[in-house]
């Protein structure tokens, strides 16, 4: 879902797109990784030849839906400190290997945090599934507000807003795009406001 909106952002925009999917088969059935390259149409120039698979060290932006998988793209080396910018849900669903070690299994969330402080260029991460579950949404209405409210797409927030804005989930998925926008552009900090 968050792929298909994101394509069509760039698309309204003007941009071209391509995508392409890796499916993991390791973790809880297996992470699939989503790739899209961005690229601004320039008049009557060909469609430009895009990559079907990421590179370490070379991605603009870095998605996670949860802090464990944020902590596997920085141990592959795909989040770089000079490029990359790594949004992700700091909440934790434990593995399957985390589960089944004898012993304490889990992946330590707070060396994760860590970790995106040191190696992306920005890390913005909050709970986004508290979000969802509060709003009766799913991650990727949060997700998209997160990195609408980054600035790391040169796409305007209508563009976003407007995909969100019809079918019968549409007043979750907004109130779920607004309150992770809000957060990301305030880095991720949770905005309190006085009474």
């Amino acid at each position: 879902m968050l792929t298909n909106w994101l394509i069509a952002a760039a698309e309204q925009s003007g941009w071209w797109c391509q995508s392409t999917s890796l499916a993991g088969v390791a973790q809880r059935t297996g992470a699939t990784i989503y790739y899209l390259e961005f690229m601004p149409r320039q008049g009557d120039k060909p469609a430009p030849v895009m990559s079907l698979f990421p590179a370490q060290g070379d991605i603009d932006i870095a998605v996670a839906s949860e802090i464990a998988e944020a902590g596997r793209m920085i141990s592959r080396g795909f989040i770089s400190p000079e490029k990359s910018m790594l949004i992700a849900s700091d909440h934790r669903v434990f593995g399957i290997t985390e589960k089944s070690a004898a012993g304490d299994g889990s992946v330590d969330r707070e060396l994760i945090l860590e970790m995106g402080q040191r190696y992306a260029r920005a890390f913005i991460h909050f709970d986004m599934s508290e979000i969802v579950q509060r709003q009766g949404t799913v991650i990727s209405a949060a997700l998209l507000g997160a990195i609408a409210g980054s600035g790391a797409l040169p796409f305007a927030e209508h563009c976003f807003r407007d995909l969100l804005s019809s079918g019968g989930s549409a007043a979750a998925n907004l109130a779920a795009f607004d309150e992770s926008f809000r957060r990301a552009q305030s880095g991720g900090v949770e905005v309190v406001r006085a009474p």
